[in-house]
């Protein structure tokens, strides 16, 4: 795809169409490993793109194991495929593991705005069209590990913004919060999971293509009324999360 088509298609920066560009290269054996890499000018000149860009693109090529800057030879190419880290593993079958899952992880809050959902948006959440939210953006992160594994739209009743000030630190989950804060426990958790595209700007964020395939789950938090308290879109990145679910069969002399 050519830079102008995939501007055009609002896929991202142009940065993360040039990594991909170069990573097909890597692959197809264009710059075989063990071979110099081209530098920043020739790929600029190349490409038609800044030297930002081509830092940014190649940033993450570093990350991920293609090539490896040497001050005395220049850069090189190390591994025809990224590196694969162990991605976290999430089993969300049921409360006790969502609950689990929330306490080893943590949202890391770096923007809010109050909204008005419109038809579509409400549809998704279960809720009342032109309803007044806080809308959270957010990544959130395994304990102890810096790259996050998923961008997440939480979506907070004004009732309830005040969660959002605990969100800090080494914070309690959402779950927990409208109990400790408000005395009103979550009765009911809706899960629901697709396949998505990841937001250009959380893409930014997460180091991946946005034209890769995302998983995308919704989780919606409802009283014991059945009134939806909160709720969150979340993205996960492909390569560092993993949901996993097992099922055993019931005997039959067991109740």
């Amino acid at each position: 795809m050519t830079l102008a088509k995939y501007q055009n298609e609002s896929l991202g920066p142009r940065y993360l169409w040039l990594h991909d560009c170069l990573l097909t290269d890597i692959r197809e054996g264009k710059y075989p490993v063990g071979s110099h890499f081209p530098t920043e000018e020739k790929i600029a000149i190349k490409y038609q793109v800044s030297r930002h860009t081509v830092r940014e693109a190649t940033r993450l090529l570093v990350e991920n194991g293609l090539i490896r800057r040497r001050r005395s030879s220049g850069t090189v190419v190390t591994a025809k495929e990224p590196s694969v880290e162990k991605p976290y593993v999430a089993a969300l079958g049921s409360m006790k593991e969502l609950m689990d899952y929330t306490h080893n992880t943590r949202l890391v809050v770096f923007d809010t705005e109050n909204i008005t959902l419109k038809k579509a948006q409400a549809e998704s959440l279960g809720v009342e069209p032109q309803s007044s939210w806080l809308m959270l953006h957010a990544y959130r992160h395994q304990l102890q590990r810096k790259e996050p594994i998923s961008y997440s739209q939480v979506y907070l009743r004004p009732a309830y913004a005040d969660i959002a000030k605990k969100l800090k630190g080494n914070h309690v989950s959402i779950f927990n919060l409208h109990a400790d804060l408000f005395g009103i426990p979550v009765d009911t958790v809706i899960q629901r999971i697709e396949a998505a595209t990841i937001p250009a700007a959380a893409a930014l964020e997460l180091g991946v293509s946005a034209k890769a395939p995302t998983l995308k789950m919704t989780r919606i938090y409802l009283d014991e009324a059945k009134n939806v308290m909160s709720a969150s879109h979340n993205f996960y990145s492909p390569d560092r999360f993993e949901l996993e679910t097992r099922w055993h069969r019931t005997h039959p002399d067991e109740p």
